[in-house]
């Protein structure tokens, strides 16, 4: 599996990441550049860097501050946790860009004092406190947007996990519960039944019977009874004793 490229790493960082990381490395550069410079009456004078001066351990500070600054971005970029240290990154980032800003306005008031020095006609401020401000401004704001981002997610995250999955209507919403008594039941509608034509009883009734020939009969020609026939001339009943 290829190992991620540095520019790689860089273009994935948020962008308060990368604030954060400009302004540490920034920091560190700072450092060994010339901070301050003085000049006597004879034309003598010196110069001091983040590093060296009576105030080299503020410089030192600045190098501790910035190296963790840049070391926490890496854990938080690969997911791991730096032992000793249980706290919020984005804490460590804000507090100590601030702290940063107060080691300067430190190190400006004890050089620029009236006091330090010994027969001082002109005292300056050098390229690398200049970078130093820009770097100490940089990290605090990182900070606190890195700070607030982290804010908004864990709010976005809690408003999803309150979230029910199946929602429940309030119970002072429910409408009331109709009494099934109450309601009216139509019965089911069935289809019409055709009516038939009402049948006649007084209309005669005709039918003829075939008789069938015998084989062995002599008659030449079929015997028909004539029901409607016997109807009309009924014979007499006779009995022979």
């Amino acid at each position: 599996m290829p190992t991620p490229r540095i520019t790689q790493i860089i273009s994935s960082l948020p962008f308060e990441k990368k604030l954060i990381g400009t302004g540490s490395i920034l920091m560190v550069i700072s450092l060994f550049f010339p901070w301050y410079q003085d000049l006597d009456s004879f034309h003598t004078g010196d110069t001091f860097s983040g590093l060296t001066g009576p105030l080299y351990l503020g410089g030192f500070t600045f190098l501790i501050l910035a190296s963790l600054s840049i070391l926490f971005i890496i854990a938080d970029h690969f997911d791991k946790k730096i032992p000793l240290f249980n706290f919020k990154t984005s804490r460590f980032y804000l507090w100590s860009g601030i702290f940063s800003f107060y080691l300067l306005f430190l190190i400006g008031s004890v050089y620029f004092h009236p006091a330090f020095g010994v027969n001082i006609t002109m005292k300056q401020s050098q390229f690398g406190i200049f970078i130093a401000y820009i770097s100490a401004s940089l990290l605090t704001i990182g900070g606190y947007l890195s700070g607030r981002e982290r804010k908004t997610l864990m709010k976005e995250f809690e408003a999803e996990t309150r979230e029910p999955v199946i929602k429940i209507p309030n119970p002072e919403q429910r409408k009331p519960r109709e009494n099934l008594r109450n309601i009216p039941v139509t019965p089911p509608q069935r289809a019409p039944v055709p009516q038939q034509p009402a049948m006649d009883l007084n209309m005669p009734v005709q039918a003829k019977v075939q008789v069938p020939v015998m084989q062995n009969a002599t008659a030449a020609e079929p015997v028909a009874a004539d029901i409607d026939t016997d109807r009309k001339n009924p014979q007499p009943f006779r009995m022979d004793l």
